[in-house]
């Protein structure tokens, strides 16, 4: 956070005093809550989130190689997970009596739906291939990483899991209309997409009655898909109950979790927890933030519909619009902010995107996301200005590392917990807390 690259803000007051007037809100919302230790907790949780962001936005003005190991650390996670997704299926065929479960091909993952919010943010970048020119991107790595993508679309589709062929969906309607270039990245994921689909369906309906006696040990994908809210209602309607009741500073942050309930510890709608936990006022002034730094994105990729030579910004550009607004899409239906993988993963490419979108001014020369890093006209911020912004995030890790360790002893199964592990030994709600919900101190 000391870094002369990472503070934006010396000449943005305006988006300074969003985010301190939100700060101060939080604050005198967990002051006021049941239990602000684990209110405190949450805001130094997003605290943490947004100083990630910054040095990631930092660290990609510095340095623009950083473009191709963020490619790389995302292929290789697509890769690793349908991997292990072909050996378990692979198996389950050589020995049947073993069966074949979802949660045994996505060990990692407490609830392997989770999976499809990281491949919301991670399957636009997989079709990047579709918009580089050949010279810049060789055909053989775009058919490869297209294979990847319809992979990746096919365990998606295996784990039942809707939010992401919804977030997709809104991604490739909004990218249709910027361009020749935003109209390719939209075929290539509605054209995975199918292909996926057609692929699960090859791999749980047609080839296990043709190799198995008893194809009934593989859980059909189609058993864990519904088309009803799943209880969401229940949730969303406990979450207006409690702005209704606290507009002004909600319940507290993290604190939907202290209302015990038989659905979820969140409410599966970023909206409704924002506004339910910090209540109305944060939660508008956040949104304008977010808003306007969405604003700037949308714009620079319709500027930039068509690719330059030698430019592969506009490229990147575009795959992160569609990745960020496929996870705003699905924050309102699922746990997006919620889930650490998918959390990690959405700071990694919102930081991204913030330096992508910088001025030309302050940002480096674009060049391809694995060539040689090029120098530009980079304005460093004074000293002063990193040491008060280094403060509060410096204060918050320690905070939370603090807490993290006092919870340790605790991350476990007591007998006489209420809770049991589901499946393969799995947790239910990975959180900070050790059984889904905020208890009350012993």
């Amino acid at each position: 956070m000391l870094s002369p690259y990472t503070a934006p803000w010396p000449a943005r007051p305006g988006s300074l005093a969003l985010l301190a007037a939100v700060l101060g809100l939080g604050l005198a919302s967990a002051w006021a809550a049941a239990h602000p230790a684990w209110a405190l907790l949450e805001i130094s949780l997003l605290l943490g989130c947004l100083g990630l962001a910054l040095a990631v936005r930092g660290l990609r003005l510095q340095a623009p190689g950083l473009d191709g190991a963020l490619l790389l650390a995302a292929f290789m996670l697509c890769a690793g997970i349908g991997l292990q997704f072909l050996v378990a299926y692979a198996s389950a065929l050589l020995q049947p009596e073993l069966g074949l479960h979802v949660l045994a091909m996505l060990g990692g993952f407490s609830n392997p739906r989770f999976f499809g919010q990281v491949a919301t943010l991670l399957l636009p970048l997989l079709l990047l291939g579709w918009a580089f020119a050949p010279a810049q991107w060789p055909r053989r790595c775009a058919w490869l990483l297209g294979g990847l993508a319809v992979l990746t679309w096919a365990v998606v589709l295996s784990t039942g899991t809707r939010g992401t062929v919804l977030a997709l969906g809104t991604s490739a309607a909004l990218l249709a209309c910027l361009g020749p270039l935003g109209r390719r990245v939209a075929l290539g994921l509605l054209l995975t997409g199918l292909l996926g689909a057609c692929l699960s369906w090859l791999l749980f309906t047609v080839l296990p009655p043709l190799l198995l006696a008893d194809p009934t040990i593989f859980q059909h994908p189609a058993s864990r898909l519904t088309f009803t809210l799943s209880g969401r209602e229940l949730i969303w309607n406990l979450a207006y109950d409690m702005i209704r009741q606290q507009p002004l500073l909600g319940v507290g942050p993290m604190h939907f979790a202290a209302h015990p309930n038989p659905v979820a510890a969140h409410p599966h709608n970023a909206l409704l927890q924002g506004a339910a936990e910090w209540g109305l006022p944060a939660a508008l002034l956040l949104l304008a933030w977010l808003g306007r730094a969405y604003w700037q994105l949308l714009r620079r990729c319709h500027r930039a519909a068509l690719p330059l030579a030698g430019d592969t910004h506009p490229a990147l550009r575009m795959a992160l619009l569609a990745s960020l607004t496929g996870a705003a899409t699905q924050s309102l239906v699922d746990g997006v902010l919620v889930m650490p993988t998918t959390l990690v993963w959405l700071c990694l490419l919102a930081g991204w995107a913030w330096a992508l979108c910088e001025p030309p001014a302050q940002s480096a020369a674009p060049i391809a996301p694995l060539g040689p890093p090029a120098q530009g006209p980079i304005h460093p911020a004074p000293w002063r200005s990193r040491l008060w912004l280094a403060l509060p995030f410096l204060l918050a890790s320690l905070y939370l590392l603090w807490s993290v360790a006092q919870q340790l002893p605790y991350l476990h199964w007591p007998e006489h917990s209420g809770w049991s592990p589901i499946g393969l030994g799995l947790s239910p709600f990975p959180r900070f807390w050790s059984h889904g919900m905020i208890e009350p101190s012993p």
